[in-house]
């Protein structure tokens, strides 16, 4: 089963790092999955996690994904200022949403990864658990709100996807007179993947 989560894993943050380097043409760059920030952290998350399932994580490899989540959510939070001040006033939590989810999936995983069972390849998709800490009710509460928005991403890709559309902080209205086109969905609905797949591993850690 292990096997199974790092190919599912890798081949998401293979197909996010596809999308941040060639830019697929589909015209939704400030969608919640399209961004290149999205991108660049369903890369980070899910190739960590891929990480996380394999022999080669040990401490030093916990250590080395703990300061590149911490340098990611540096950065997050310097965006979430530009991006707050620049920001009409009545859109600003439109705008810095997607990032402040991005930052919360960041803090979420430096969190995990402090918990997680040691050696390497300690961890499974069955009958992984958290270790007993002091506070079980944040994990708990984190993994239900990823497995929340997994499954709302979902629902709302697979049957309602022009509303994806008009969610972006750059361009909420861009498609009020002209819908998307079918290749658009397509696009988005292939690029929604690495983001439920991110939401579905960090649900099965922190639950």
């Amino acid at each position: 089963m292990s096997v199974v989560a790092v190919v599912v894993l890798s081949l998401a943050a293979c197909m996010s790092l596809a999308e941040a380097v060639i830019r697929m043409p589909v015209d939704a760059a400030s969608t919640p999955f399209t961004s290149r920030e999205a991108n660049i952290i369903h890369v980070a998350m899910n190739g960590g996690m891929a990480l996380m399932f394999t022999e080669l994580y040990d401490h030093n490899a916990a250590l080395l994904l703990t300061c590149v989540y911490a340098l990611l959510s540096l950065a997050l939070m310097m965006r979430i200022g530009w991006l707050w001040n620049r920001a009409p006033r009545t859109r600003r939590a439109e705008v810095v949403g997607g990032s402040v989810y991005h930052l919360v999936g960041l803090v979420a995983m430096i969190y995990a990864i402090r918990l997680m069972p040691m050696p390497a390849g300690a961890m499974s998709m069955v009958g992984m658990t958290m270790p007993a800490h002091d506070m079980p009710l944040v994990a708990t509460a984190l993994g239900a709100i990823f497995l929340l928005d997994g499954v709302v991403t979902f629902l709302l890709v697979a049957f309602a996807p022009h509303t994806i559309f008009r969610m972006g902080p750059r361009r909420p209205t861009i498609f009020q007179a002209h819908e998307p086109t079918q290749q658009q969905v397509r696009y988005l609905r292939m690029l929604a993947i690495p983001h439920v797949i991110m939401d579905v591993g960090m649900a099965i850690m922190l639950i």
